[in-house]
């Protein structure tokens, strides 16, 4: 480990040490940690992602006014994000990913106004405050994997966020505006409570190049999103309950694998089945350790479906029967294969195709 890293280790501690001393002074707390000939003007930058940190972000991080990058990722650390990293006003980069932080993230972070990235992935946040709209400067924003149910109302104000993921939580509907975010160009909204109507508004997105919103609840998606449609790649939907008519725009495969148990006609029923063969694209994509493969058969018939491996080995079978028409879906698991590029090869009577597999641990 470099000796400055192990410096940057010894001062966060002693932050947490000194702040349960209850000095109110930053100018104490400075002399205290680095002595009189310390800068603290000279620290911009500090770096102490996977270094085993624990308990929580001692409120004297906010002492650091000059900090513009600032990673305590893939630690330990628990409790509430101190409303003191409000004062760190000239962050750029801020990355909180990986820990066990709890609680509402403090509205102060809306000071933060020169930030440009902020992650908050695989956190247990419940809740984003409106004052994100003043980040004007935002650019990258992932809170993935926390327990968010809801979105801040004026979320669509963030007209410069140009990445926004927020999979993988429990948000269960998407207020008005979002539409607005005309700069965005990635949304990731899969694995929610999402149901409904896709908002129509998401096809005012024109900038969009990439949209997923697999792995919920919907139940109607319209042909607003044919507006952006041809500038996707990929769109994702499947696994949701939307039922038929689609838009025109939409192919079997984007509307992949529906649950439409719900759908309310017979003829609702018969138009789900598929006119085409088809192997998609699985998902996920790059994987670690298990990815879904979809597809579709037009008729019923003698369906394989093999994984080999870069060198054409074959490594499974997961499939070798008599299939009847429809849509269809299996896991692979990876778990006991080394990372690398696979391979999956769909063969029956009439068709053949193969997709690539990329297995990352």
């Amino acid at each position: 480990m470099k000796p400055k890293t192990i410096k940057f280790i010894l001062v966060f501690f002693n932050i947490v040490m000194l702040s349960s001393l209850g000095w109110s002074q930053c100018t104490d707390f400075y002399v205290q940690l680095w002595g009189n000939n310390y800068n603290i003007e000279e620290t911009t930058h500090l770096s102490l992602s996977n270094n085993d940190l624990t308990g929580e972000i001692p409120e004297y991080i906010g002492c650091l006014t000059n900090l513009k990058y600032l990673d305590l990722s893939i630690n330990s650390l628990s409790g509430n994000i101190p409303s003191e990293i409000g004062n760190l006003v000239q962050l750029e980069t801020l990355y909180l990913y990986q820990n066990e932080l709890t609680g509402e993230v403090p509205s102060e972070i809306g000071n933060l106004v020169n930030l440009v990235e902020l992650s908050l992935t695989e956190n247990q946040l419940t809740m984003l405050p409106n004052s994100l709209e003043n980040l004007d400067n935002l650019i990258n924003l992932q809170v993935v994997l926390n327990q968010l149910t809801s979105l801040p109302e004026n979320i669509g104000n963030m007209t410069h966020l140009e990445y926004l993921n927020l999979s993988r939580n429990n948000i269960n509907s998407l207020p008005q505006g979002m539409g607005n975010m005309n700069n965005l160009k990635i949304l990731d909204l899969h694995s929610n409570q999402l149901s409904g109507e896709v908002p129509s508004e998401i096809g005012n997105l024109t900038n969009l190049t990439s949209l997923n919103l697999s792995l919920n609840q919907f139940t109607t998606i319209t042909d607003g999103i044919c507006n952006i449609y041809s500038n996707l790649d990929p769109f994702l939907i499947y696994q949701n309950n939307i039922c038929p008519p689609y838009p025109e725009c939409l192919t079997e495969e984007d509307i992949g694998e529906q649950d439409t148990t719900n759908c309310s006609t017979m003829s609702i029923i018969d138009n789900l089945k598929p006119t085409i063969y088809n192997l998609s694209s699985p998902y996920p994509n790059p994987f670690n350790p298990t990815t879904t493969i979809s597809f579709s058969i037009p008729q019923s018939d003698l369906v394989s479906l093999n994984i080999y491996d870069i060198t054409g080995k074959l490594v499974t079978t997961l499939i070798n029967e008599q299939l009847n028409i429809g849509y269809h879906s299996i896991n692979w698991d990876g778990t006991n294969q080394s990372s690398g590029m696979y391979f999956v090869r769909m063969e029956s009577e009439e068709y053949v195709k193969t997709q690539k597999l990329l297995l990352v641990k």
